[in-house]
């Protein structure tokens, strides 16, 4: 497998097998950690669960702000893309860092994943070239508030195109990235094996960028587990209803919600539960 070694804009280094990625993700991820995340991360010894961890740098990113003290597992699932995860994590020098190949779900079992080596960011259970992802990136396009907030590395000229002319690029794109995808089978196990396993008694910082697999990853904790969880952040895709399903689940077992959606065409959203 062919990397890349990336210098992020604080100077660290990554591998990668696609050369400017690295950046946009080591961006997007900066939008975790909110304030009350940090000042969360920011006392003693914390526990963080990293659920689609890719290439590992919002575990990275956790290691740094927490001077090292953090207990972190990171889950991914793809084999090749879990390889990258342990080559940056493993330069980190951290014991305190364990990695899973595994997705997380509702059950544990197998599961099918789309995997992109062209953007593994986006391989997933689901269809990550649906029409609601087109909308998504049109409304980035023409959008200057959702495009400077997801860091959206969007050639300039888009936005000065008519948008059939757009929606027929996107799809050309869409088509050039299912060219290069290949089907993964793939471990799952749940949350709640993972706390019966480890014994983990509490967990700070439930962290999930699963590709709309957000909500099977929460229905995989059992009710007397939820408990033991102190905050939640997580990218949602805000389609179907999916935002508001998500919002009342977090509500349900007692946590404060906050999203950073900042209109309603701005439907990849970052949610935050906290106790």
């Amino acid at each position: 497998m062919k990397t890349f070694a990336i210098q992020l804009p604080d100077q660290r280094v990554v591998h990668d097998r696609v050369p400017d990625m690295a950046r946009t993700l080591h961006l997007q991820v900066q939008g975790y950690f909110r304030p009350r995340v940090q000042r969360l991360l920011a006392g003693g010894e914390v526990t963080v669960i990293d659920v689609g961890a890719n290439i590992g740098l919002f575990a990275l990113e956790v290691l740094k702000r927490t001077g090292g003290r953090a207990r972190i597992h990171c889950f991914e699932p793809i084999p090749e893309t879990f390889e990258l995860l342990r080559m940056n994590l493993g330069s980190s020098g951290s014991e305190r860092v364990r990695l899973h190949r595994a997705g997380l779900g509702r059950t544990a079992g197998t599961a099918t994943f789309h995997y992109a080596p062209r953007q593994s960011a986006i391989s997933s259970m689901y269809d990550m070239m649906a029409s609601d992802d087109k909308q998504a990136t049109l409304a980035a396009i023409y959008d200057e508030r959702i495009r400077e907030k997801h860091h959206a590395d969007l050639p300039a000229y888009m936005r000065r195109l008519p948008r059939a002319v757009n929606s027929l690029l996107i799809d050309c794109h869409a088509w050039w990235m299912r060219r290069g995808m290949r089907r993964v089978e793939c471990e799952l196990t749940t949350l709640s094996e993972l706390i019966e396993r480890e014994q983990t008694g509490h967990i700070d910082l439930l962290k999930i960028d699963a590709e709309k697999a957000e909500i099977d990853v929460l229905e995989g904790i059992r009710p007397g587990d939820w408990g033991r969880i102190r905050a939640v952040v997580l990218e949602l895709h805000d389609f179907g209803g999916r935002g508001e399903r998500v919002r009342r689940m977090l509500r349900d077992h007692g946590f404060e919600v906050e999203t950073d959606q900042i209109c309603p065409e701005d439907v990849i959203i970052t949610m935050t539960g906290y106790r």
